[in-house]
């Protein structure tokens, strides 16, 4: 009988040791995806501090730029716009969610913006879908605010269809 305790003993030891290192590698996975996010995130959050139109398009999914007619394009009107909005902050919070389609990976990132917008308040609760092609590359990233039901199904047909996105809300606030 104790020989039989011994062994179980010795058995859940390597059992735990084991579910130990897997949860250990498995942080550390997504420690080194979320530091590539949080950089990125950082970048954002300046871009839109700063009104840099430029970078934050080409921080944008490129399909949606070409649906947009381009970067030049995209540049003209969000320039055009740029003097009635001002982003006062930008804050984005984990954990990050990440999942994978057949040709792409893809991260949600939360996001709580605060902008006023013609003299308005508002106070916006979305996410940053990321989208990264699964053969490498740069992530790249789309408001959540942005995705209809109907784009996802144009411009991401490869998310699984149990992944459920979050909601967005935009509220005013004066």
């Amino acid at each position: 009988m104790k020989r039989i305790h011994i062994r179980y003993s010795f058995f859940k030891g390597v059992l735990f040791a084991g579910l130990f290192v897997l949860l250990t590698l498995q942080t550390w996975a997504d420690d080194a995806r979320d530091a590539d996010i949080d950089k990125d995130m950082a970048r954002l959050k300046t871009a839109m501090l700063q009104k840099d139109q430029a970078t934050l398009i080409d921080m944008m999914y490129g399909p949606i730029v070409q649906l947009g007619g381009g970067r030049d394009k995209l540049l003209a009107q969000a320039k055009s716009l740029v003097t009635q909005m001002d982003t006062t902050s930008f804050e984005t919070s984990k954990p990050y969610r990440y999942f994978g389609g057949q040709q792409n990976d893809y991260v949600v990132v939360p996001t709580h913006i605060l902008m006023t917008i013609n003299d308005h308040h508002y106070d916006s609760v979305s996410y940053e879908l990321g989208i990264k092609a699964r053969q490498g590359g740069k992530w790249e990233y789309i408001d959540g605010a942005g995705v209809s039901p109907q784009l996802r199904t144009h411009l991401f047909p490869d998310i699984p269809q149990d992944v459920v996105l979050p909601n967005h809300s935009v509220k005013q606030t004066d």
